[in-house]
């Protein structure tokens, strides 16, 4: 398991944010790099995953030919999500036996008229209520609607990480920013914390991707990256710059 984020601004766009590492979840080791936000500007959307590594690309040969826009995808993405599961066990396509994955959609609704967000879980996950305070236990292959307005995250940094990555402290900067710094602060914690009460490192790392879902378009980049994150080793964080050089500490313009 590694990092995805997602801030909702329900009038105005959403914003996805990932790391870009598929580990072994047994040592810890980097497996492969992969882009785990894809965006779908015909759709006005982007889905994020976290887990089955590349089982986006499944999921596209699934998509129902009936999907022409983002309130369809949602109608359809616990099926779709399944399927694509299905599929990579039966093809023997996983790269390791954990088959937990984490599926964000987000994007515009026109039924709603209102960025929104959802989330497909395949294992019974349990999650934090913004809302009431209290954790609650999801159900899998449902789509569960997210915070109507504000961040999610997949994994909460460590209280150290946040700290370092400065999202402790008041900055005037806009939601991209933030959102890198929330990735940075998932590399910091690689390692160091286990996700959903696994025995499993945590661990995200060699890029920063982010993606803006708008009515009037849908682009992702990379935000920044590690090149010290290399097959076959575990993410260190101690190796590579914390943050980009715009973001870091004492930086001015």
């Amino acid at each position: 398991m590694s990092v995805l984020s997602v801030i909702v601004r329900p009038a105005d766009y959403v914003l996805l944010g990932a790391d870009g590492v598929c580990t072994d979840p047994s040592t810890g080791a980097v497996v492969c790099y992969v882009e785990k936000i894809r965006v779908y500007p015909s759709l006005s959307c982007a889905i994020g995953v976290t887990g089955i590594g590349k089982i986006e690309n499944i999921m596209d040969w699934f998509m129902p030919k009936s999907v022409h826009e983002f309130d369809h995808l949602v109608e359809f993405l616990p099926e779709l999500v399944w399927h694509a599961q299905d599929y990579m066990i039966k093809n023997e396509l996983l790269s390791c036996d954990d088959i937990r994955s984490n599926v964000v959609a987000a994007g515009w609704s026109k039924r709603d008229q209102k960025f929104a967000a959802y989330r497909v879980v395949t294992y019974p996950k349990e999650s934090l209520d913004v809302s009431t305070g209290k954790t609650v236990t999801l159900e899998p292959w449902v789509a569960h609607a997210m915070t109507e307005s504000g961040t999610w995250t997949s994994c909460a940094p460590e209280a150290n990480a946040l700290q370092i990555c400065g999202l402790n402290e008041a900055h005037n900067e806009d939601d991209a920013a933030m959102m890198t710094r929330m990735i940075c602060a998932g590399r910091q914690s690689s390692g160091k914390i286990a996700q959903d009460g696994m025995s499993s490192q945590f661990n995200a790392g060699r890029f920063v991707q982010l993606a803006l879902v708008k009515q009037s378009n849908c682009q992702t980049w990379i935000a920044h990256d590690w090149p010290e994150d290399v097959i076959d080793q575990p993410v260190d964080p101690a190796r590579g710059s914390v943050l980009p050089p715009h973001l870091s500490l004492g930086h001015t313009e």
